[in-house]
Formats: structure tokens, C-alpha cells, sequence
């Protein structure tokens, strides 16, 4: 999930503009600042939440949600004055991740459930595939192609990213398999 959110991410905020024209830079920034709230969300609650409900423990889930409600309810406001849709949009996203981060803290404390993160030559690969997603984003956003075939031509950077990523699971898949067979 975070792969491919990090190349999802790094593709969006070019895709709406290149797609709907120039004058929807803000739609592009906005799907972004959400599909990173969402990714988040997903990559560290998903398999939680069916764990938390699969045990008889929803209440876990309804605290984090709780949690989530009463954060994005105060912060919207004042990072809508300050900032406009992007401050709305803002707070719904970081309300989001503070409290899909507290849902891995309420579950590892109630049910002793870790938080696995891939390591350091992973995010050095996925940096790499984001990287790459944004410089070829922009070597679309500069051909000046738009509407529906620039929509098109903007998945090809994010189709390169995700290959990379693809790569880079692979060998780890095998690697654990190799593990697993000795």
C-alpha cells in the first residue's frame, strides 16, 4: 500500500491539471494532500480493522474514529481561514493520520499488534519510483499535451514507478520464500 501510494501520490497533483487544464492546480494539489491522507489511513489501519473486529474488539475502531471526528471537527476551521480548501482538505487528511497512528498505538498497547514497516532499502526504492513518477510528470506537463490523451500519457511515469516497486517486492518475496523453505 505505501508503494504504490507513493507513486499514486507523486502522479495525482500533475494528472488533474494535465487532464482538466491549467486553471485546476489546486484540484491537483487537493487530490494529493487527500490521497495521502488516505493511503495512511489504509496502509496502517486496514488489516487492523479486520483483525480488531474479527476478535470482538470494535470499540478500538470506534476510539481512533472518535478520535479522528472530534481532531478534524477543531481543526477545520481555523486551517480553512488560514488556508483556504487546501487547510480543509489538510485537516481531514492529518486529523486522519494522527488518528490512524493512534489506532496502531491503541492496538499494539490492547492486543500487542507491532507496527511493520518496510526497511531502509525499501524507502530508498520507493523514493526512487516517486522520483521518477515526478520527473517523467513533468516531462508530460511540459509537452503540453491535456485533456484526455495527456490524462493518459501522465499514467506512463506512474506505470514506470510502480514497475520499479514491482521489482524490488519481487526480490523480497523470493527472499522470504527462500527463508520459509530452510
Amino acid at each position: 500500500m505505501l508503494g504504490f501510494g507513493a507513486v499514486a501520490i507523486a502522479a495525482i497533483g500533475f494528472s488533474v491539471p494535465v487532464w482538466l487544464g491549467h486553471r485546476y492546480v489546486l484540484s491537483g494539489v487537493t487530490a494529493a494532500v487527500l490521497l495521502t491522507g488516505f493511503i495512511a489511513h489504509v496502509g496502517f489501519t486496514g488489516v487492523r480493522t479486520c483483525y480488531v473486529r474479527a476478535i470482538g474488539r470494535p470499540g478500538l475502531e470506534a476510539r481512533y474514529s472518535t478520535v479522528w471526528t472530534v481532531c478534524n471537527a477543531i481543526s477545520t476551521v481555523p486551517l480553512a481561514l488560514a488556508a483556504g480548501m487546501i487547510g480543509v482538505v489538510g485537516a481531514t487528511a492529518g486529523t486522519g493520520i494522527i488518528a490512524s497512528l493512534y489506532f496502531v498505538w491503541l492496538c499494539k498497547r490492547a492486543e500487542g499488534l507491532p507496527l511493520i514497516l518496510p526497511d531502509g532499502r525499501w524507502w530508498i526504492l520507493a523514493a526512487a519510483a516517486a522520483s521518477v513518477t515526478v520527473a517523467g510528470e513533468l516531462a508530460v506537463l511540459s509537452a503540453g499535451v491535456g485533456g484526455f490523451p495527456g490524462l493518459v500519457l501522465t499514467g506512463v511515469p506512474a506505470l514506470v514507478g510502480l514497475g520499479i516497486l514491482a521489482v524490488a517486492d519481487r526480490r523480497r518475496a523470493r527472499g522470504i520464500a527462500l527463508l520459509a523453505s530452510t
